[in-house]
């Protein structure tokens, strides 16, 4: 970062800090967010989160009132 500063003779890290670039031209601001990438990348993990639930669903063990009295049926008490 010191030698980018001294290369570009500005000081970067007041800019970052501050929030602000004096030298910077109109044409070096930051793009306008991509707003296509941004709903690709959230279906994306949403319909990753809700592939997850459901493989969680199925793999789920039964522990509901009759599951535990199937357990009280099997065990052996003699």
């Amino acid at each position: 970062m010191i030698v980018s500063s001294r290369l570009h003779r500005e000081n970067l890290v007041a800019s970052m800090i501050s929030g602000r670039k004096d030298k910077a031209a109109p044409e070096e601001a930051a793009r306008s967010p991509w707003r296509s990438v941004a709903a690709l990348l959230l279906a994306a993990v949403l319909g990753f989160w809700w592939w997850q639930w459901h493989q969680a669903q199925q793999r789920a063990p039964l522990a509901g009132p009759a599951h535990q009295e199937q357990q009280h049926e099997d065990k052996d008490d003699d």
